[in-house]
């Protein structure tokens, strides 16, 4: 994006207001209410450290229709929602712009909050301290997946059952630990993480794992993980509620359950 606005006659040399100048993307599709479009600090796009991009490939071929072909606007590290999809129109202003999808869209709304046009609604969506931009800390299980089973006979073997997932945080931040659980946060075991490649800012997942006897899995009632950044904060242990549902990111759990087989070998847990 930089380089797009540098060719598009904007002074790299001027200082510009991070309150007041904006730079604004609109996508070419028209949802039900308005234009797709949302705007970020200009000074925020221009710092080259931030990687704001206007991408046309994710892995070495053209942008698939569904992500935005033929040119998506990328912030590493910000929510999906600022990530325009099939930009046509990119330019900049002196005050945050307000079509609909950036102001009654990706925010945080305070608790006592119900509804979209409830009293005082215009006046907290607008607050630019509801705005989602940077991503928050969050993780997740990917393995044990949906539907998988273990068999009670690998039990009887004391085989390993490696547990598997990805963790994230924005801003560029390092998550510095994870750790699962198996009884419900009672205690917890300490996570191996593995990053794709030794990088300064952390705009990727990392994936991490933890090997743990299948006989201790079965009788575990869940799985729990959670995270911690280069801050040493940690994700919240329940859900915040807000109207939108946004920005959640507590605890990730999956539960087991034991399913009966045919024979004594084939009953299967998590």
């Amino acid at each position: 994006v930089r380089d797009a606005l540098l060719a598009a006659g904007l002074d790299e040399h001027r200082k510009y207001d991070r309150k007041r100048t904006w730079v604004n993307f609109e996508g070419a599709d028209r949802p039900s209410e308005d234009k797709y479009s949302t705007c970020i600090p200009l000074n925020y796009a221009m710092d080259p450290t931030n990687d704001v991009i206007l991408a046309y490939e994710i892995n070495d071929v053209p942008l698939p229709p569904e992500h935005g072909y033929p040119v998506r606007l990328m912030i590493p590290g910000y929510v999906g929602g600022r990530c325009v999809k099939w930009v046509e129109k990119i330019w900049i202003s002196e005050q945050e712009n307000d079509p609909y999808y950036h102001i009654w869209d990706n925010r945080v709304m305070l608790s006592f909050m119900t509804e979209k046009n409830g009293p005082f609604a215009e006046t907290l969506f607008r607050h630019p301290s509801a705005a989602c931009n940077e991503q928050n800390l969050n993780s997740a299980i990917v393995k044990p997946a949906q539907d998988e089973t273990n068999r009670f006979e690998e039990a009887r073997k004391g085989n390993n059952y490696r547990i598997e997932g990805y963790s994230f945080d924005g801003g560029g931040h390092e998550v510095q630990r994870v750790e699962a659980s198996l009884d419900e946060g009672e205690t917890w075991l300490y996570c191996t993480r593995r990053f794709p490649e030794l990088q300064s800012k952390f705009w990727t997942c990392l994936r991490w794992h933890v090997d743990v006897s299948i006989p201790y899995l079965i009788q575990s009632k869940s799985i729990t993980v959670r995270c911690f950044n280069i801050f040493k904060n940690t994700q919240p242990e329940r859900p915040n509620w807000n109207v939108l549902g946004m920005m959640n990111n507590s605890y990730y759990r999956v539960k087991g359950e034991i399913v009966e087989g045919s024979d004594s070998n084939s009953g299967s847990g998590i």
